[in-house]
């Protein structure tokens, strides 16, 4: 659903600023479900008050914060290239929901068959 979409957008712009920007909210959205995999592992293994996970609880939230910035971004880009919303209601959900509407299933379309 959001790749063909993001495909028709990156056909649609010749801005290489622009193509970086798709580029990276793309990328980040992985970037981010790997950074909340290694958070759950270390969870796991230190525990929750060890200094390991602490560093990785901010890593994920810093990733989850960059990811939605990026995806802010590529729904203003659709709407200025294509002339309408590719995340609908981005704008006024927080994070969390966000990460599940739209990081999540993003994600799942561009990395699930990669090795």
């Amino acid at each position: 659903m959001y790749k063909e979409k993001i495909e028709q957008l990156v056909i649609s712009t010749t801005d290489e600023m622009k193509l970086s920007l798709i580029s990276d909210a793309v990328q980040n959205c992985g970037t981010f479900v790997s950074t909340v995999i290694s958070a759950v592992a270390a969870k796991g293994i230190y525990g929750i008050g060890s200094r390991e996970y602490e560093d990785s609880d901010w890593k994920k939230s810093e990733a989850c914060a960059t990811s939605v910035s990026g995806l802010r971004v590529l729904n203003r880009l659709y709407r200025e290239q294509i002339g309408e919303e590719l995340f609908n209601g981005i704008e006024e959900l927080d994070p969390v929901s966000v990460t599940d509407l739209f990081i999540k299933p993003l994600a799942d379309e561009y990395f699930t068959q990669r090795i």
